[in-house]
Formats: C-alpha cells, structure tokens, sequence
C-alpha cells in the first residue's frame, strides 16, 4: 500500500531529524505562512557546542547562534546565512532535497485536505490567465497521451 502524502511528508521529517542529530544541529519547519522555510541550527547548551568543536573538522565550523534558513518561494530556494555557519556541500545537498520532497508532500496533503473537507469550493479556485492558461494546457497530455483539453471551470466565463 502506498504512503499518502501525509505518510510521505512524516518520512521526510523522519529522515531530517536523523540528519539533524547526526550532526549535531536542530530544526524549525515554518508551513503555516507563505513563503515556507525550514531554519537549521546547532544545538544549543555546552554539549551541542563542545560536540561542534569535536566535529569542526568533518562538518565545519559554527558559531553557536548560526543558522541556515532555507526559504522556499516562487517554485526556488533561496538559502540565508546567519552567524559562521559551514557545513559541507554534501549535508546542503540532503538538507535541501529533504526540504523540497517536505515542501511538496506538504502542498499535496494541504491542497487535498482542503479540497476534501470543503473549505475551498472548486470553482473559486485561482485561475491562471488565458495566456498562460493555453499555453500550459497545450503541454498537458490525459492518460492516453492525447493533449489535455482545459473545461473552463462553471461562472468564470461571465
């Protein structure tokens, strides 16, 4: 049985807390506001910082206050640094592609949640202007490879 979105976006949480304590740093997903960010930092208190020191030559240096923001908007991630923060291309490169995977899987699940629980109504669903709107349908094939006809959703032709 496949995970639904829900069940994929807890594995990527999963996935990130253990590469998070691998390295000695902690977490903050922000999905309740737009743009989505995902804030890594070190671990705070003497141990998270004398475990930094002990691993400064694998991971990097960090300064205690550090953090990444990973900011996800308009489809790219920006990444903003705060404080000494180095950590090897690697760990960015898994920390970024659990963020997308995160991000995406959270989307699914929020747009279908709120599609199934009526509280956004189809036909007030935003539109994409006719322009782009052709050109992105012309693209589009349905499951026998034809192209995807666009129906112009009810009331929005008046």
């Amino acid at each position: 049985m496949a995970l639904t979105e829900e069940g994929k976006f807890i594995s990527q949480v999963k996935k990130l807390q253990g590469l998070c304590e691998e390295h000695n740093l902690v977490y903050m997903y922000t999905r309740d506001q737009y743009p989505l960010m995902l804030t890594v930092k070190t671990t705070g208190g003497i141990s998270g910082q004398m475990s930094m020191l002990e691993d400064a030559e694998e991971d990097g240096f960090r300064s205690p206050d550090a953090r990444l923001t990973y900011v996800y908007k308009n489809g790219d991630i920006d990444i903003h640094s705060e404080g000494k923060f180095t950590i090897s291309q690697s760990l960015r490169n898994k920390i970024e592609a659990i963020f997308l995977r995160m991000n995406s899987f959270w989307l699914s699940f929020f747009f279908r949640d709120l599609l199934e629980r009526g509280a956004i109504i189809k036909k007030d669903l935003p539109a994409i202007d006719d322009e782009q709107k052709s050109s992105a349908a012309a693209k589009l094939l349905d499951e026998d490879g034809e192209p995807y006809e666009y129906d112009e959703p009810a009331g929005q032709d008046e």
